[in-house]
């Protein structure tokens, strides 16, 4: 506890000699943990939006919609016009746009499902444990997991019609977001 204290007094009399934005940028320990904090949520963000590149540059082309369940709900999204653009001559849109917009809801599903199902329970368990060892933890979890994305891009096997590499995009985005449903609450 003295440590503490002692630490406390220090962030007291640094903090006194300045004020506001300047007074907290002076510690060191407040910058690191800015620049983090800065570049974590860069990441969090660019996350889905590789994951929508990724599906675009490598399975709209390359995966037949033509028969099976994939068929089925690109057809139904044309019957209701998602996606559809007046100004196209065919009055709606190709069969790649539909199957990147089936695709990529399965990403944000991947993504937003952990906070509907995890999100209070990993709020509460975040809150017993140690805020900086969930946030460390989860943080570098998470990295360890995003690694493997770009084995998700070599070729393999397909099952319902859909390369391995896409539903790998589907677990390590479901597990990322699992681990985030503990970094969030540690960080406030």
């Amino acid at each position: 506890m003295a440590g503490i204290s002692a630490a406390a007094e220090r962030v007291s009399d640094q903090a006194q000699q300045g004020s506001g934005l300047q007074a907290v940028l002076a510690l060191p320990g407040f910058r690191l943990l800015w620049l983090g904090q800065i570049f974590s949520q860069l990441a969090d963000k660019f996350y889905i939006v590789l994951m929508v590149f990724l599906i675009a540059q490598n399975w709209a082309q390359t995966t037949d919609i033509s028969s099976g369940p994939l068929a089925e709900a690109a057809d139904l999204l044309r019957q209701q016009g998602v996606g559809s653009n007046p100004g196209l001559s065919s009055g709606g849109v190709g069969p790649d746009a539909q199957l990147i917009t089936l695709l990529t809801t399965g990403i944000f599903a991947a993504n937003t499902l952990p906070a509907i199902l995890l999100g209070s329970l990993a709020g509460v368990w975040a809150d017993r444990w140690p805020k900086r060892a969930v946030m460390v933890a989860s943080n570098g979890l998470r990295t360890l997991i995003t690694l493997a994305v770009p084995f998700m891009l070599l070729p393999g096997p397909s099952w319902l019609g859909l390369s391995w590499g896409y539903w790998g995009l589907l677990v390590i985005t479901f597990l990322e977001s699992c681990l985030t449903q503990f970094f969030a609450p540690a960080e406030l």
